[in-house]
C-alpha cells in the first residue's frame, strides 16, 4: 500500500483517532474515543465545562479494536451481543501486523479484552484500541 490507504492503515494499528471517520464532530462525547486524557478541568472556567466534568465521571463508553479472522464490514454498523446491540462498528483496514481490525465505541461493560462479538454476521475479538505501542513508548522516526 501507499498513500493515503497506508497512512489510514498505520493510523488504525496505533489507535489514532480520525475526525469524521471514528467519531462525529459535535455529536460524539470526547470521553467515548479515549480523548478525555487530553481535557484540563482545572485549566479555569470554560463554557460546557460542568457538563463536560459530569460526562468524564459518567464515563459510559470506550474506544476499542475489534480484531475479525475472516471478514470484516465496509461501513458502519452495530456492534452485537447475544444479539443485543452494544456499541458501533466505526473504522477498520487490514493491517500486515494484526490481520483485519478497526475500531469501534463500545458500552464499557461490554469492553473486555478478549470478548467476542458480531458486527454485521462476522465474528470479532475485543481488544485495546492502538494495538501497536499503544503507551507510544517506542522511538519515533
Amino acid at each position: 500500500p501507499f498513500g493515503v490507504h497506508a497512512v489510514y492503515r498505520l493510523r488504525v494499528e496505533a489507535g489514532f483517532v480520525l475526525n469524521g471517520v471514528d467519531y462525529d464532530g459535535g455529536v460524539t462525547n470526547p470521553v467515548d474515543i479515549g480523548l478525555d486524557r487530553f481535557i484540563k478541568l482545572d485549566s479555569g472556567d470554560f463554557v460546557g465545562r460542568d457538563a463536560l466534568a459530569a460526562t468524564i465521571a459518567e464515563g459510559r463508553h470506550v474506544y476499542r479494536t475489534l480484531h475479525f479472522a475472516g471478514e470484516m464490514p465496509d461501513s458502519v454498523a452495530p456492534v452485537l451481543l447475544d444479539g443485543v446491540t452494544i456499541g458501533t462498528w466505526r473504522t477498520g483496514s487490514d493491517s500486515p501486523l494484526f490481520g483485519n481490525i478497526g475500531g469501534a465505541i463500545l458500552e464499557r461493560e461490554h469492553a473486555a479484552d478478549g470478548l467476542v462479538v458480531e458486527v454485521e454476521g462476522c465474528p470479532a475479538t475485543v481488544l485495546p484500541w492502538g494495538l501497536y505501542d499503544p503507551d507510544k513508548t517506542r522511538p519515533r522516526a
